[in-house]
C-alpha cells in the first residue's frame, strides 16, 4: 500500500505558508528537544557523578572504621603479649611495680590496673595507676569491691598461654592514697587475665578505656594518621559499642583526654535504654532503630559494612548531602590456637558537602549552556511564533468575550490557516448543540421540577418510623434540641421543685408545663392554668389567691383562688413577666413561706401545688430595668426549661407537618390529607417566627382551604402573606395576637415624621404623652401595664379612658374584652 506525500510539504519553503498546520510549524522549533536533552544530560551527569562522589565517600568512611577498630585490637593485642610475657616470669611484688611504673611511662595512660589473685590473700596484690603515680590496694579491699580486679570475674583462661578479656566494666575505688591524701577514684577498664604458675594465680591487666577512646578521637581530628586534606567542619564522631548494641563511648576532641566518656553526640535524635550498672553513659537505642541492629548484627559475625543514612539514624538519605556510617568489628584472639572472637565493634559516622558543592558547580554550567542556547532558540522562535499563534489568539479572545457576556452565539473570525478554521468551525458546531442541549435541558428540569413539587409525601415518610419519645405528651421531634428539653422535662418531674420555663412565643412552653405534671408525682392532682399577662392587677390577685364573703361589693361568696384549687397538682403561671410588682410581691411571700392570705381574710392558708412559670421574656433584662423582682426570678428558677424555637430544630418539621395534618384532618372532618413535595420544601425554607404555633396555624389552614387531598405550595398562606394594615382591624388583631411585626407603613420623609410627632403629642394629655414612647418599643400593653408607665398611682377608670381616647384617635388597636383587652400601636413610624 502506498501513503502519498501530503501536497501540503510541496510548499514548505513557498508562498504556501498561510496553509500551514500549527504542528508543522511547532515541528521546526528546537526549544523544546533542546531543553529536554540538556535537561536530560544534566540530570543523568548529576547522578552518575553523585553516585561515584557518594561510593568514594562511602569506601573512605568504611577504611576510617576499619582504621579505628584495627587501632583498637592493636593497643588489646598488645596488653596481652605484655601481660603473657609478665606472666612467664615468677610473680613479685617488686615485678609488678617495676612492670607498672614502666609501662604508664611508656604506654601513655594505656594500663589502669594490675593485679595478682593467689592462693590466699596474703599473695594478692593489686597496683593502680593514678597521676600522683603508682597506689597499693590491700588485697581485702579490692577483693571487697564489687567490680574489683580480685572480687568474683573472669578466672583466667583455660590453660597457660590463653588470655581471657572481660567486657568494658566501672570501677569506683572509695578511698585510694595518693601520696598523703586518701581520695576517691572511679575509671572505666577491660581487664585481661591470664593464669601464673610461679606462684599458682591469676595474673590481671586493666586497659583504660579512656585511652580507647582517645584512639577515636585522634582519628577524627586533624592530627590522624590518615589526615591526607582540610575538611569542612561537619559533624563527623566515631563509637564503640558492644556485641549486645550498648554504645559504650564516643569519641572527643583530641584534646580533650581527660573528659569523662559519654554517648550524647552518638544517642543525639534516638530513643532507647540509657545507663546499666557501672557505665552511666551507655546507650542501646530502641529496638525499632532497624538500621542500628542491622550494624550490630553484622558486627557479631565478624563483617564489616556501609550503611547510607539521613540526618539521624532512622532519616531518610539526601542525594546531594550524603552521610555515611561505616563499621568494622573488633576482634580479640585469647591465644594462638583460639579463633578470633567479636569483641564489639566501631561505627564512624562520616557526613561530606563534596557531592553538594560538586552539583551546584554543575548546575551551573549547565545553567549558562541553558541560558545560551534557549536565548539563541528564542530570537528564532519568536518571529515564527507571532504567526503561528495570532490566528489562535484571536479566536480565543472571540471566546474569552463571549464567556464574558455569558451569552452563546457562533464565532466569527476570518479564516486564516486549516487548522484555526477547522477550530472555529469545531467551536461553532459545539456552541450550536450546547445551545440545543441547553434548551432541552432547561425544559426537561421544569418539567422535573414541576413533577417533583406535586409529588406526594404520604405521612409515614414525613413522621418517619417515630414521632419521638414526646409523643404522648403532645411534643412531637426527635431532634437534639426536643431530646435536651425532654431530658429536663423528665428530670424536673422526678423532684417536687418549682420550674421556670423560657422561651419564645409558640414554642410549647405549655406543653412543657403539662408533660412536668403529667410526669411527676402530681399527675392525679389538678393542673391549673393562670396567664398573668391577660389579667389585670386586681383580678390576677383575685384569680390566684381568692377573696372571702364580703371582700367586696361584688363578693358574694368565698372564691378558693388557684393555690388552694391546685392543691396536690400543678399550678401554670403563664406570661409571668407581664406581672405587676404587687403581684410578684405576693407571689415572692407566698413562695417564700407556701401560705397564702385570700383577699378580706385574716388567716393565711397553706398550700401544696407546685409552681411551673413560663415567660416569653427577658427576666434577667427585666431585673436589670427594675421591672421584675430579682428575689423572685431566683425564687421561680429552681429548675430552668428552654422551649427551643423551631429555627433551631428544623429537621423535626417533617414530624410537625404530620402530627399537624393528622389533628387538622380529624378536625376539619376529611378524609386524609397529604402534602405535596413542594409544599413540604416550602414549609422547611420558611423562617417560622411564631415557632410551633405558626406552623400549626398554617397547616390547619392549608387543610381547610385545600381542595383535594394534596397540599400544593400554593395552599400554604404564611402569616407574612395575612399581615394586617392599620385600617384593616380584624387582621391586625389577628396579626397581634401571632405575634409578629406590625407591616411597615409607606415610607415617609423625616420632616414629615417629625411633624406627625408634634401634632399627636399636642393632641395628647401629659399621662399619655409619657407613656406614648414606652408603648411604641413594645408590642402590646394591657391596662395594668400603663397604670404602672404613667406612675401606678392613677384610678382604673382613668387608665381606661385613657386607653379609650388613644384608640379613637388611631394611635392604638383594642384587641380582646375584659381585664385580657391588649392595645396595640399602630403608629410605629412616628418613633422612629
Amino acid at each position: 500500500m502506498r501513503f502519498p506525500i501530503p501536497s501540503s510539504w510541496n510548499g514548505i519553503f513557498g508562498s504556501d505558508l498561510p496553509n500551514w498546520s500549527i504542528r508543522k510549524r511547532l515541528f521546526y522549533t528546537l526549544i523544546p528537544p533542546i531543553v529536554f536533552i540538556l535537561a536530560a544530560t544534566g540530570y543523568v551527569t548529576y547522578r552518575t557523578s553523585c553516585h561515584y562522589l557518594n561510593l568514594a565517600l562511602s569506601r573512605n568512611s568504611g577504611l576510617m572504621a576499619m582504621a579505628q577498630a584495627r587501632e583498637i585490637e592493636n593497643a588489646l593485642n598488645t596488653a596481652k603479649e605484655e601481660l603473657l610475657l609478665l606472666a612467664a616470669v615468677p610473680v613479685t611484688p617488686e615485678s609488678l611495680r617495676h612492670f607498672m611504673s614502666s609501662r604508664v611511662a611508656l604506654r601513655k595512660g594505656l594500663y589502669r590496673e594490675i593485679a595478682f589473685r593467689g592462693e590466699t590473700p596474703e599473695q594478692s596484690l593489686v597496683l593502680v595507676a593514678t597521676t600522683d603515680g603508682i597506689s597499693e590496694v590491700s588485697a581485702l579491699k579490692a577483693a571487697s569491691m564489687p567490680s574489683g580486679p580480685l572480687s568474683n570475674g573472669p578466672a583466667g583462661g583455660s590453660r597457660p598461654g590463653s588470655v581471657e578479656i572481660s567486657p568494658v566494666t566501672g570501677v569506683i575505688y572509695p578511698s585510694l592514697e595518693t601520696g598523703q591524701i586518701s581520695r576517691s577514684l572511679s575509671f572505666t577498664v577491660i581487664r585481661l587475665s591470664t593464669p601464673s604458675l610461679a606462684p599458682n594465680g591469676v595474673l590481671t591487666l586493666s586497659v583504660d578505656v579512656a585511652h580507647l577512646r582517645n584512639i577515636l578521637s585522634l582519628y577524627n581530628s586533624s592530627k590522624s594518621p590518615l589526615y591526607a586534606f582540610p575538611r569542612t567542619a561537619e559533624k563527623r564522631y566515631s563509637y564503640f559499642f558492644d556485641t549486645y548494641g550498648w554504645i559504650l563511648f564516643q569519641s572527643e576532641g583530641v584534646e580533650e583526654t581527660e573528659r569523662k566518656l559519654d554517648t550524647d553526640i552518638a544517642r543525639s535524635g534516638i530513643t532507647g535504654d540509657l545507663g546499666k550498672p557501672g557505665l552511666e553513659a551507655a546507650f542501646r537505642p530502641d529496638s525499632r532503630l532497624e538500621r542500628f541492629w542491622t550494624m550490630v548484627v553484622d558486627v557479631q559475625q565478624g563483617k564489616n559494612g556501609l550503611i547510607p543514612v539521613g540526618e539521624t539514624l532512622d532519616s531518610k538519605r539526601s542525594v546531594s548531602r550524603p552521610r555515611f556510617l561505616g563499621y568494622a568489628p573488633v576482634r580479640f584472639q585469647p591465644d594462638e590456637k583460639s579463633p578470633a572472637q567479636v569483641f564489639g565493634g566501631v561505627a564512624f559516622w562520616d557526613t561530606s558537602l563534596l557531592t553538594m558543592i560538586a552539583s551546584f558547580r554543575q548546575f551551573d554550567v549547565l545553567f549558562i549552556i541553558t541560558v545560551i542556547t534557549i536565548a539563541f532558540i528564542s530570537a528564532l522562535i519568536f518571529f515564527l511564533s507571532l504567526a503561528i499563534t495570532r490566528p489562535i489568539l484571536l479566536l480565543s479572545d472571540e471566546v474569552a468575550k463571549m464567556q464574558a457576556k455569558g451569552r452563546l452565539h457562533p464565532i466569527d473570525v476570518p479564516a486564516v490557516d486549516q487548522e484555526t478554521t477547522a477550530l472555529r468551525d469545531s467551536i461553532n458546531a459545539m456552541i450550536q448543540s450546547l445551545l440545543v442541549q441547553g434548551r432541552q435541558l432547561r425544559e426537561k428540569e421544569e418539567h422535573i421540577e414541576v413533577a417533583r413539587q406535586n409529588q406526594r409525601v404520604r405521612m409515614e415518610e414525613l413522621a418517619g418510623p417515630d414521632l419521638g419519645e414526646g409523643r404522648g405528651l403532645g411534643i412531637v421531634g426527635t431532634s437534639q434540641a426536643v431530646g435536651n428539653m425532654l431530658s429536663l422535662v423528665k428530670k424536673a418531674a422526678s423532684v417536687d421543685a418549682d420550674v421556670l420555663i423560657i422561651g419564645e412565643t409558640g414554642t410549647g412552653k405549655e406543653l412543657a408545663a403539662e408533660a412536668v405534671h403529667k410526669l411527676s408525682d402530681r399527675a392525679g392532682g389538678p393542673f391549673i392554668s393562670i396567664n398573668c399577662g391577660a389579667l389585670d392587677e386586681n383580678l390576677l390577685l383575685d384569680a390566684l389567691f381568692g377573696h372571702v364573703k364580703g371582700a367586696f361589693s361584688e363578693a358574694r361568696s368565698d372564691r378558693k383562688g388557684a393555690f388552694p384549687a391546685a392543691y396536690g397538682g400543678t399550678l401554670h403561671l403563664d406570661e409571668i413577666g407581664n406581672a405587676s410588682p404587687k403581684v410578684q410581691q405576693s407571689l415572692l411571700r407566698a413562695l417564700a413561706v407556701r401560705r397564702i392570705r385570700p383577699l378580706g381574710s385574716d388567716e393565711e392558708v397553706p398550700f401544696d401545688c407546685r409552681i411551673i412559670a413560663a415567660t416569653n421574656a427577658d427576666l434577667l433584662e427585666h431585673v436589670k430595668n427594675g421591672s421584675f423582682r430579682e428575689d423572685l426570678y431566683y425564687r421561680l428558677k429552681v429548675i430552668n426549661i428552654p422551649t427551643p424555637p423551631l429555627r433551631e430544630h428544623r429537621e423535626d418539621i417533617p414530624r410537625l407537618a404530620a402530627y399537624f395534618l393528622q389533628d387538622a384532618a380529624k378536625v376539619l372532618k376529611k378524609d386524609h390529607v397529604d402534602l405535596s413535595r413542594g409544599a413540604l420544601d416550602r414549609l422547611m425554607e420558611h423562617s417560622w417566627p411564631g415557632n410551633i404555633r405558626e406552623l400549626k396555624h398554617c397547616i390547619t389552614r392549608a387543610v381547610a382551604m385545600a381542595e383535594s387531598d394534596l397540599i400544593f405550595p400554593e395552599d400554604l398562606k404564611f402569616d407574612e402573606s395575612i399581615m394586617f394594615s392599620y385600617n384593616e382591624p380584624d387582621s391586625s388583631i389577628a396579626a397581634g395576637r401571632a405575634g409578629r411585626p406590625l407591616a411597615p407603613p409607606k415610607a415617609e420623609t423625616a420632616s414629615a415624621g417629625q411633624a406627625d410627632s408634634e401634632e399627636i403629642s399636642h393632641r395628647l394629655n401629659a399621662r399619655q404623652q409619657k407613656a406614648w414612647t414606652l408603648m411604641l418599643s413594645r408590642e402590646s400593653i394591657v391596662r395594668a401595664e400603663y397604670q404602672q408607665l404613667v406612675g401606678g398611682d392613677i384610678p382604673d377608670r382613668t387608665a381606661q379612658h385613657d386607653l379609650s381616647d388613644m384608640v379613637q384617635k388611631g394611635l392604638l388597636k383594642k384587641v380582646g374584652k375584659g381585664p385580657a383587652t391588649q392595645y396595640y400601636p399602630v403608629r410605629k413610624d412616628i418613633a422612629q
